[in-house]
């Protein structure tokens, strides 16, 4: 019967493709060609035009398809819709959004008798199948939210494939090959892979009813008794970090098997995997499956921005709402370290450079906004601070001046006309190293002598710039320069001179916001929202979908 069924939708479209509308004269015949060809027409010269109320997304794409095959449908192989329609619904393990492609009015007119279907809605299918094509294409390579309507200040190029993308549509087309296309456009990065993964995983949670909260309630320690640890348990069973078939005990007392497993979550949540349970650690077990499941979506979309796959070269990434450095390279040399990254009142920007320069005991040029919030009304209550805190003070020529000879109650914030320069030192916020990479943000990572703030389980300290808890291991690891050993660093370091070195090869550094990251064993770690920047990208996906 199936087949029947294509035979017959497929000669329909033949006649209607060679045999006029019927009319009065032949002034008035059409062809489906025709149709195409006018509808197509239409998009190019306005930019804009409705199929069955749906509006066509690919504006530039598709009127250079049709104009390649004359304005001839491309859809002329049955089988390849029925190819198309899976894709579609597929999309959804991506975290898109289906209806996005037309699925609703392409199966409605996929389903039409084939006897009944008029040269109008045969066109009319035909666009949208490939406006469904090209819209799903260009989501999978670039993103559907457009990261700068997310981020004002994005500077990250996007990192689409390397493809021929209107062959590769009438080849897939051709070939019944949609789905193989889609795998092509896909994210090759593993943490696509596992964030896919992620998000059946929780579907199937949800679908499962999802877990139930746990009450709120005083601390628990080890070995602790506590009438919530059924509730608990059952919790830390719905998402494996409890055996399932430990869920049933109903013990009050806060044993070992449970302890590690509160420790598991911890860690797979951005909390201090101490095993105490506290009210975040209840907190972040109450969050809805459902919210969960969106924060995968909001991160499988900033992957399709930026992580098209791992190149093997050497490289650093920052992830600001884990806190984390990694580096990696081809010899499969893997290394992290926590970091402070900006308040969300001076948030650490998103972007991408190369590292090129490393400079050891560095002066710290305060900058404007540092200046003029913190500085100068430090100054006017206390003119010893300059002295208290080693800065010297420059005019704009870089001439030293007298900072106690200056009437500081004379200056407000944008007319400040000095420079203030702390010298390597102790009391230094750059600690005594730093990294450079161009930026527009004067952003860089660097040492610090606040080392205790790297215990917080929040690091939200600095003022934009990343600080690094093992700065000198991250030196060891990019330097990768025989005559800068060990040894020569230390006399640097031991003379307080200010000592450039250029890098044989700058090193990529991408700069990130991932609220959902890899974890071990090939998981996912929740993290905290804290620039609130998830609703925006959710908004743009089209909102909560589970």
């Amino acid at each position: 019967m199936c087949g029947l069924r294509i035979r017959r939708v497929f000669l329909a479209l033949i006649f209607f493709l060679i045999a006029p509308m019927p009319g009065s004269g032949r002034a008035q015949d059409v062809s489906l060609q025709d149709i195409i060809r006018g509808k197509v027409q239409q998009l190019s010269s306005t930019g804009e035009i409705k199929v069955r109320d749906e509006s066509i997304g690919s504006i530039e794409q598709l009127p250079q398809f049709y104009k390649r095959k004359e304005f001839m449908p491309a859809w002329g192989n049955p089988q390849a819709v029925e190819n198309l329609i899976r894709v579609i619904r597929a999309s959804e393990d991506d975290g898109l959004l289906p209806e996005d492609y037309h699925l609703t009015v392409i199966e409605a007119l996929h389903k039409e008798p084939p006897e009944e279907l008029q040269p109008e809605s045969m066109a009319d299918m035909d666009l949208l199948m490939t406006d469904a094509v090209f819209k799903l294409g260009h989501d999978l390579l670039y993103g559907k939210v457009d990261p700068k309507s997310v981020y004002p200040d994005w500077h990250m190029e996007p990192k689409g494939d390397d493809l021929n993308l209107q062959e590769a549509v009438g080849q897939a087309i051709e070939n019944v090959q949609l789905d193989a296309l889609i795998e092509r456009l896909r994210p090759k990065h593993p943490l696509y892979a596992r964030l896919r993964k992620a998000l059946a995983d929780y579907r199937a949670i949800s679908a499962a009813g999802g877990w139930s909260p746990v009450p709120e309630g005083p601390d628990i320690k080890k070995g602790g008794k506590d009438p919530r640890m059924k509730a608990l348990r059952e919790r830390l069973a719905a998402t494996g970090d409890l055996p399932a078939q430990l869920a049933s005990n109903a013990s009050p007392v806060y044993d070992p098997k449970t302890v590690e497993a509160v420790r598991l979550f911890q860690d797979r949540h951005g909390l201090k995997a101490d095993g105490a349970i506290r009210s975040e650690v209840i907190e972040a077990m109450n969050v809805p499956v459902e919210q969960r499941v969106d924060q995968i979506r909001v991160n499988l979309e900033r992957c399709r921005w930026v992580l098209r796959r791992e190149t093997g070269d050497a490289n650093v990434t920052v992830n600001i709402a884990g806190f984390e450095l990694y580096y990696s390279n081809a010899s499969g040399t893997y290394w992290n370290s926590r970091v402070q990254v900006g308040t969300p009142y001076r948030k650490t920007p998103t972007f991408e450079s190369r590292i090129d320069r490393i400079v050891f005991n560095p002066t710290w040029t305060v900058p404007p906004t540092i200046l003029e919030s913190d500085i100068v009304p430090a100054l006017k209550k206390n003119p010893a601070y300059i002295r208290k805190h080693g800065f010297r003070v420059v005019d704009a020529r870089g001439r030293a001046v007298n900072p106690g000879k200056i009437r500081w109650s004379d200056y407000n914030a944008g007319n400040i006309p000095y420079r203030f320069i702390q010298e390597p030192g102790p009391k230094n916020p750059l600690g005594r190293v730093k990294f450079l990479f161009p930026n527009k943000f004067d952003v860089y990572l660097h040492d610090t002598p606040n080392r205790k703030l790297f215990g917080a389980e929040d690091r939200t300290f600095s003022s934009g710039c990343i600080r690094v808890e093992n700065a000198f291991h991250l030196v060891d690891l990019i330097l990768d320069n025989p005559k800068w050993d060990r040894e020569r660093i230390k006399r640097v370091l031991h003379s307080k001179k200010t000592v450039t070195v250029h890098l044989k090869k700058a090193v990529p550094i991408r700069i990130l916001y991932m609220t959902v990251e890899s974890f071990n064993g090939g998981g996912v770690r929740f993290l905290s929202d804290v620039y609130d920047l998830d609703a925006a990208v959710l908004a743009g996906l089209g909102g909560a979908q589970h």
